[in-house]
């Protein structure tokens, strides 16, 4: 079982869940070596390279859902240092 945290901005929500896996990291099914810009991706990755052994210790898989584009890139990261708190 992993740990669950959600967090929310604004109208969207956001749930992550970290597994014991090959360090691999989703929001909403997608890798986030796809989420462009390389910005947002960039302020996604933050929080693991801050934790940083911790962080490639298992996978993290973001569900995000409710506002626009960039609150939910947000919401994701926030989602994701949460997480790695627990």
């Amino acid at each position: 079982r992993g740990i669950t945290t959600k967090a929310n901005k604004k109208r969207a929500v956001a749930r992550a869940v970290i597994k014991k896996g090959k360090s691999t990291v989703r929001i909403n099914h997608r890798k986030l070596d796809v989420v462009s810009p390389r910005y947002v991706r960039e302020l996604i990755q933050e929080p693991m390279t801050l934790a940083g052994d911790l962080a490639t210790e298992g996978d993290i898989s973001v569900n995000v859902k409710g506002g626009g584009f960039m609150g939910q890139e947000v919401e994701g990261r926030g989602a994701i240092a949460k997480a790695l708190l627990e």
